[in-house]
């Protein structure tokens, strides 16, 4: 049974080396439900085109409840890119739309994370993209994403 007057569970103890016990968090009293997978570009990736569009989406439920999201992104340039820039686009709860860069046009022959962390709150019954921004007009890039989301 959850303890209602600590919230937090508690801390993990045991010996050094051994098997750690304690609740934490407390799992009776989660306010969110875990993140888990929405969307994959899966173990073969996604070869970037000359053009644009979408690599993968979510539509959180239209419960009027905020949602989190986070995505995990990861690239190899094969050949020198010229575009190609990767972008992350999703609605916050006011509702106001929002496009953020994660990998930059332009990338030399290399593997690259993601330029920045995308971990953020978006709009009940809105869609978060992961989004090849601009065409890849020369050289060979492949990407990985995968969407969280509660």
């Amino acid at each position: 049974m959850p303890d209602i007057n600590n919230p937090y569970g508690t801390a993990p103890s045991g010996a050094a080396g051994g098997v750690l016990t304690g609740t934490y968090p407390n799992p009776g009293l989660s306010a969110t439900a875990a993140l888990q997978q929405q969307a994959t570009t899966g173990t073969s990736g996604y070869a970037l085109v000359n053009g644009t569009g979408n690599i993968i989406t979510w539509t959180a439920p239209n419960d009027g409840n905020a949602h989190r999201a986070e995505v995990f992104f990861s690239s190899d340039v094969t050949s020198a890119a010229t575009g190609g820039q990767i972008a992350v686009g999703f609605t916050v709860p006011d509702g106001t739309t929002v496009v953020k860069q994660i990998l930059a046009a332009g990338q030399g022959q290399a593997g690259y994370p993601a330029a920045t962390q995308i971990n953020v709150m978006i709009k009940a019954g809105s869609t978060i993209s992961v989004q090849q921004y601009t065409a890849l007009t020369a050289g060979a890039q492949t990407v990985w994403a995968e969407l969280w989301a509660s």
